[in-house]
């Protein structure tokens, strides 16, 4: 598996992404297969109208990460004490678009998961040289395919009321 640049492949493990597939668009495309966590929460988020088609914003990536998975930090530590596995927040849309941050579709995932998929975001935006303000659309190749199991618990900050989903 790989992914297409044009009609040239490329070596990648874990994505494929293809300027042809969707009319001009740049694509990244999730295989479930080997990112089963992230590519199910992003089938969750389109499931729920978040857009496929987003824009490319770096002006405010980290600030917008804080707003999406900011609440996240106790059921993160948590989980990760009790099964042993180090996880991370992962939020649809990205915190590296226009759309990301507050009302993004967040679900804890493993951290190994979320560090592979962050690579392969910065090696798409090179590979296609995909700047502030460019669109890109996110497409899927067997959402969640792998995922062992699914929890939700409640968050308990008083300032972050609601939910969230660990993935493994």
């Amino acid at each position: 598996m790989g992914f297409m640049l044009k009609s040239k492949m490329i070596s990648a493990a874990f994505f494929t992404a293809s300027a042809a597939s969707y009319g001009t668009l740049p694509t990244l495309t999730l295989n479930g297969n080997l990112l089963p966590c992230i590519s199910h929460n992003v089938h969750v988020a389109l499931g729920r109208g978040l857009p496929d088609i987003l824009q490319r914003d770096v002006t405010s990536e980290r600030e917008k990460f804080a707003q999406s998975c900011g609440s996240v930090a106790i059921p993160i530590d948590r989980f990760s004490k009790a099964d042993n596995v180090i996880y991370a927040c992962s939020g649809y849309p990205m915190a590296a678009s226009t759309a990301g941050g507050a009302g993004a579709q967040i679900m804890v995932v493993p951290q190994a998961e979320a560090q592979t998929y962050a690579g392969l975001e910065r090696s798409f935006f090179q590979q296609y040289r995909i700047n502030h303000g460019d669109q890109f659309r996110v497409a899927l190749l067997y959402p969640g395919i792998r995922i062992k199991t699914l929890m939700t618990t409640k968050l308990v900050s008083p300032s972050a009321p609601g939910q969230v989903t660990k993935c493994r």
